[in-house]
């Protein structure tokens, strides 16, 4: 028998919705009672002490515990055995573990009960209401606030005696400030200074160096160089002068008129005309091979100083 339950809103601080467990307590490989690999999913839920919810749930578990397990009870319902599995946790406790941890030194554990929840399969998630069905991971972190349907039942083991408090339904309720476990990245670097820098590392960007981009940049610096596109007009070419064929005696004599061909003839008008000169802007190479504007430059992030530094070409 067991008593199915909904929980007061909590927050996790232990465990993960979406990714099971193949290591024991002790980082061993999990097995089940037939000694095959296992994996188990866990989630620590901490609800506040004074929850107004809060006490029909614990009535529920010791009810429970009650049932499963009577001559562990006096006549005022309370438990005999010092080892009691109840599967909660005061958050404000200051005895260690067996890893010498406080659990009262926990993110999110003090002012709190913290219900272990078990399960050899991943609860179904939802979003508030039960109307959609949560399958992202980054949806419900640790960290968050829940709901959690699921059941109570004795375990039956006079050795270990105890609850199994299972779950089956997760409900998305609120965000959370997330909890990350493992040390931060100032516990891991802060405390050591980096000192000299080895020959040709640079605390500043290195001119000719790609520069790292944000997402709105169309393209990275070492990007295949753009097609160059020709922006200004090239003029029409010249067409030689007919009108005069030089007939080697110094006078010229006119030349047959040159058929019609839609284009108009230049006429001579005493000495060569200067072609027009087409501008180009002037553009740079970087250590890559890519050939950009200074305003392209300037747009992936290098200085006046870096960019005069370049190669033209």
């Amino acid at each position: 028998m067991s008593t199915e339950f909904l929980t007061p809103v909590g927050r996790i601080v232990q465990g993960d919705c979406f990714k099971g467990n193949d290591k024991d307590f002790y980082g061993k490989p999990r097995v089940d009672k037939n000694g095959s690999p296992s994996v188990s999913y866990y989630i620590g839920l901490a609800i506040a002490k004074n929850d107004p919810g809060w006490g029909e749930l614990w009535g529920k578990i010791t009810t429970e515990a009650r049932t499963g397990f009577p001559g562990m009870f006096d006549a005022s319902g309370n438990c005999t055995h010092p080892a009691f599995a109840f599967k909660v946790i005061d958050g404000d406790s200051e005895a260690p573990n067996t890893r010498g941890v406080k659990w009262c030194d926990h993110e999110g554990f003090p002012g709190h009960y913290v219900l272990k929840f078990n399960s050899g399969f991943p609860p179904k998630c939802y979003t508030a209401g039960g109307g959609e069905v949560i399958v992202d991971p980054e949806r419900i972190k640790r960290g968050y606030f829940v709901r959690i349907h699921g059941s109570i039942a004795p375990n039956n083991d006079q050795q270990k005696p105890g609850v199994y408090l299972n779950f089956d339904g997760v409900e998305f309720i609120g965000y959370g400030e997330a909890i990350i476990t493992g040390p931060s990245g100032s516990e891991m670097f802060g405390a050591s200074p980096v000192g000299v820098l080895p020959p040709g590392a640079s605390a500043t960007p290195v001119a000719g160096t790609p520069v790292s981009v944000q997402p709105q940049t169309p393209a990275p610096v070492n990007a295949p160089a753009p097609a160059y596109v020709q922006t200004t007009p090239a003029p029409a070419p010249i067409q030689p002068a007919h009108d005069f064929i030089p007939t080697g005696g110094g006078t010229p004599t006119p030349a047959a008129q040159a058929p019609f061909t839609g284009q108009p003839q230049p006429v001579a008008t005493g000495g060569p005309q200067p072609s027009p000169v087409a501008t180009v802007e002037v553009r740079y190479r970087t250590a890559e091979g890519g050939i950009y504007t200074h305003a392209e430059l300037t747009g992936y992030g290098f200085t006046p100083d870096q960019i005069n530094a370049l190669p033209q070409v």
